[in-house]
């Protein structure tokens, strides 16, 4: 069981950094989906992670080669929906079993979404597909935010320290909606902004995230252990370059 996990993890780290062969890790072994006392919310969100990651791992790196395949950008958002479908219908009582593992690829999975469809917004090949499938997205985003809130118990009164549930609501918050969700109309697309946009200073969700009520209550509640981590220069485009 371990070891059979462990290739799977291997796996879904290569098909996210585009390692070729990934298939050497998984599916050639079938142990944990031929052993049905296996179908447990933690090995099924790796599974569902591992399919969006080996769908899209040469597309999240170059982009543009979706530029005329819409099929494909079709595919890979349904990889993406079928993950958050999971993860949004997984009984409440399963979260406090999950590990880092299972969050971290959650995160994982928002980022190679938003990422693709991002990319994907700049070209006019498959724009409309971008369009539908985003505003698509952004209710699948939107669902999972307000389980995060209704599994929150902090955060929202002062005195309390906000959780991790109060945390990723927040978060969620601030992604969507998705690029074109809300211009997208009866589906014919906006207009394609062809200039450059400007380069960010900082991590566009750390720089939003000091609006919100779990910044507030951050703020307001600061816990003994705090380090005093200077946010303000956290993840500008000079920490990220000093990062290996």
């Amino acid at each position: 069981m371990m070891y059979s996990c462990i290739r799977l993890q291997t796996a879904i780290e290569a098909a996210y950094k585009g390692t070729e062969n990934s298939n050497l890790f998984w599916p050639a072994d079938h142990q944990l989906t031929s052993d049905f006392s296996l179908n447990i919310p933690s090995v099924n969100v790796a599974q569902l992670t591992l399919s969006l990651m080996e769908e899209a791992s040469i597309y999240r790196l170059e982009p543009m080669l979706l530029e005329f395949d819409p099929a494909k950008f079709r595919s890979i958002m349904s990889k993406g929906r079928a993950f958050l479908d999971y993860f949004i219908s997984v009984p409440t009582s399963n979260f406090a079993h999950f590990s880092f593992a299972e969050w971290d690829r959650l995160i994982a999975v928002i980022r190679v979404i938003t990422e693709i469809i991002s990319s994907a917004a700049g070209l006019p090949g498959i724009i409309a597909a971008v369009g539908e499938e985003s505003r698509t997205l952004t209710r699948y985003l939107e669902c999972l935010a307000n389980r995060m809130e209704k599994l929150s118990q902090s955060g929202r009164n002062p005195g309390e320290f906000p959780d991790m549930f109060y945390l990723f609501k927040s978060v969620l918050d601030l992604l969507c909606p998705l690029p074109l969700a809300a211009t997208y109309d009866h589906g014919l697309p906006p207009a394609v902004n062809s200039e450059p946009q400007p380069g960010m200073k900082r991590c566009p969700v750390l720089s939003g995230i000091q609006g919100t009520e779990f910044w507030d209550a951050y703020q307001t509640s600061i816990p003994a252990d705090d380090i005093e981590i200077d946010l303000e220069m956290l993840f500008t485009n000079e920490f990220l370059s000093e990062l290996p």
